[in-house]
């Protein structure tokens, strides 16, 4: 018993001293670290309180949890209404009007990953705020004449239906 104890602590000290240190000191020549830094600004430049930070990077608000009972996964069409905001320029680059989109029946697997991560978080007729770091939106090459290279954006997804 006590060496299925001790085999039990070396395994847990062995998987915990392999885990990525959250805590490490920022780089800011790394994008991905900048964006962090960049969504934390403009998250307190806008006093916004209850912003939540998943493991992947990704910072949101759930604003409405929606209908638990119908959520998405990456074969799901969602239908939504959607803002985009670029930090920390805070300048709009797209807003659906609150007309229903489903960007062309496209499955959720094929959006941006902030997308993937954010839209899984609530159910139908959910909303929510997603703050999403280059790495989970369009890395170091963007969306020509629409997104730069390495930006963070801010997006407001309404999930209206899944298909």
């Amino acid at each position: 018993m006590k060496r299925i104890l001790f085999l039990l602590v070396v395994a847990c000290l062995t998987f915990t001293s392999c885990m990525k240190n959250e805590s490490a000191v920022m780089d800011y020549n790394d994008p991905g670290q900048a964006g962090d830094t960049a969504i934390m600004k403009y998250i307190q430049s806008k006093n916004i309180e209850g912003v939540l930070r998943d493991y992947s990077g990704l910072y949101y608000k759930v604003i409405e949890e929606g209908n638990a009972g119908e959520m998405v996964n990456s074969n799901s069409v969602a239908i939504i209404s959607y803002k985009m905001v670029l930090i920390p320029e805070n300048k709009e680059i797209e807003n659906s009007q609150g007309i229903p989109t489903s960007f062309n029946n496209r499955k959720l697997k094929d959006h941006i990953i902030g997308w993937q991560i954010g839209l899984r978080k609530i159910g139908k007729g959910g909303v929510i705020w997603l703050y999403i770091p280059p790495y989970l939106a369009f890395g170091n090459v963007g969306v020509d004449g629409l997104v730069p290279p390495n930006n963070s954006l801010f997006c407001e997804l309404k999930l209206i239906d899944i298909k």
